[in-house]
């Protein structure tokens, strides 16, 4: 199934997910799609940084293999844009912001600040223990050791 901008197209209000508004790069290779946002990120990248992902990225979707209908090995992997669409169910948007934006930018997430907003420190160590981001929740925890000694 394709997920399209229909409903966006005729002006129609929709709750549906939008693209991120820093979070979507035009060479990106995978589409993430929570609650608020669609995020077109690059699988590499995510990769590199979190088990979760690499493996999410390296094995082929289960439904690939299916022979119903003697349609073996056609993928059902939902599409957006004609990029692979991987749903993040449970989590928020703006969590799964706070992540990326700490994945992509280096000097978004200061482990020796103390100004970092509660919100943001919650949102990556939840959810870089959740995807195994190693060192960025490293990090999250040495800011909060350091604060909360």
């Amino acid at each position: 199934m394709d997920v399209d901008n229909q409903q966006l197209e005729q002006g129609e209000p929709s709750n549906l997910p939008r693209p991120h508004e820093t979070l979507w790069y035009s060479d990106g290779s995978v589409v993430l799609a929570t609650d608020l946002y669609l995020f077109k990120v690059h699988k590499s990248l995510l990769s590199r940084h979190s088990s979760v992902f690499n493996d999410m990225f390296e094995f082929p979707n289960i439904n690939d293999s299916e022979t119903d209908g003697g349609n073996a090995g056609v993928s059902t992997q939902e599409m957006y844009e004609g990029l692979p669409l991987v749903a993040l169910a449970e989590d928020e948007g703006e969590d799964v912001a706070h992540l990326l934006r700490a994945v992509y930018e280096p000097r978004y997430h200061d482990r020796s600040s103390a100004n970092t907003p509660l919100q943001t420190v919650i949102a990556l160590l939840l959810l870089s223990t959740k995807y195994d981001f190693k060192d960025l929740r490293g990090d999250v925890i040495y800011q909060i050791s350091k604060q909360f000694p």
